[in-house]
């Protein structure tokens, strides 16, 4: 695993981008290491075209040449750089997340199109999917948010959609 991060220099530039890893870096390569022997022959090789870069191509962040490959790398580096650190449910401080599972849920999610904004999440940065991965619900809660706010606030993601807005004559100021 090391001599393909530091060999492939897009890799490498990705993985630096990304930011500073939440733990040390030897967690880093050792979360990096058990991602890399887990998905090396599948989705790092993976040459279809991304779901989003099939969709419209006005959007702004749209890119037609991105293949799954490129997006799965992308979590992949996202992943370790997280876990590196220690993932939890906030509500629980003693439930962690596992990086394989959350790299399947958002796997799945991208691949199911179940984002409300499909394209925007495989055009994320390393460093912007991080804020993803590290999101500090539980693993079974993320589809779940996703799917409350596609069906239930019509894709709203703004904090307005989660709370009503009440005037201050209201509370009596």
């Amino acid at each position: 695993m090391l001599r393909w991060l530091l060999n492939d220099e897009g890799v490498l530039k990705m993985f630096l981008a990304g930011g500073l890893p939440e733990g040390p870096y030897e967690d880093t390569l050792d979360v990096l290491t058990t991602l890399y022997m887990t998905y090396k022959d599948s989705d790092l090789v993976n040459e279809n075209p991304a779901v989003g870069s099939q969709e419209d191509s006005t959007s702004l962040r749209h890119d037609s040449s991105l293949k799954l490959k490129d997006v799965y790398l992308k979590m992949i580096l996202a992943d370790a750089l997280t876990f590196s650190g220690s993932v939890y449910f906030w509500a629980d401080g003693n439930e962690y997340s596992d990086p394989i599972d959350r790299h399947e849920i958002f796997k799945k999610m991208s691949n199911e199109k179940m984002f409300v904004e499909y394209s925007s999440f495989e055009n994320l940065t390393v460093e912007e999917m991080r804020w993803m991965f590290n999101s500090i619900i539980d693993d079974e809660e993320i589809e779940w948010l996703n799917w409350y706010i596609d069906n239930k606030l019509n894709g709203r993601t703004n904090p307005y959609a989660f709370m009503a807005y009440t005037s201050m004559e209201r509370h009596g100021e």
